[in-house]
């Protein structure tokens, strides 16, 4: 198997590696193969390993440093949401215009759905979310208008490794949800164009039957 280093105390010479499986395997300095100084070990790198099991949890044995690779492109296990306008991790393939979403029912509401617009338009990640507040009325009556945005994104993480099969699979897999992305965007837009034009024909509508009836009264009386 292969995992990167997490963790590595030189001076207790045991460490932690975050296998692709995604758990996590203790190893200590004295398992690798070849034998390694404390000084050659850093977290990020790349290691072959046998995982085995023992009382106090999962093991590392038989380590190996792979001094070649690549990078997988690899898709959060969960839909990612974050303030910040790049993730902690991983990197950003593609973005499209900042969405918005609103409601004067709570702020849970105005989140929740600016969250399933960018989940319909095809994103696996909304970046720099941010909240704002308006105030509507009527009458009397004057009420708050919540209001969330963010920037709809595909974020992929990156891991390292030497299995071509693997780094093919993650390009391929990458391409598919960053063209998704950019065609629920294009069909996001066609719709609200459609949505325009036909407003504007009902208004053309309404103002035409307005006048007729204008007319017709100027007629008849």
């Amino acid at each position: 198997m292969e995992g990167t280093v997490v963790s590595f105390v030189p001076d207790k010479r045991y460490g932690f590696l975050a296998g692709a499986d995604g758990c996590s395997y203790f190893f200590h300095l004295s398992a690798f193969r070849p034998p390694q100084p404390s000084s050659a070990i850093g977290p990020g790198m790349l290691i072959s390993f046998d995982p085995t099991p023992s009382p106090k949890g999962l093991r590392a044995q038989s380590l190996r440093i792979e001094p070649t690779h690549a990078i997988q492109l690899v898709a959060p296990a969960s839909f990612l949401v974050t303030k910040a306008d790049r993730p902690r991790s991983g990197c950003v393939l593609s973005e499209i215009p900042r969405i918005e979403c609103r409601s004067d029912v709570s702020i849970e509401t105005a989140k929740a759905a600016v969250i399933a617009l960018a989940v319909k338009l095809g994103a696996n990640a909304l970046l720099g979310l941010s909240y704002h507040r308006e105030r509507g009325s009527e009458g009397n009556y004057i009420y708050s208008i919540h209001g969330y945005s963010g920037t709809p994104a595909i974020v992929m993480d990156e891991r390292l490794t030497t299995n071509a099969e693997d780094i093919r699979r993650g390009e391929q897999a990458a391409s598919v949800l960053v063209a998704r992305l950019k065609n629920g965007y294009l069909e996001e837009q066609e719709r609200l164009k459609t949505e325009k034009e036909n407003l504007w024909l009902g208004i053309r509508f309404i103002a035409g039957l307005f006048l007729l009836i204008v007319v017709a009264l100027v007629v008849l009386y």
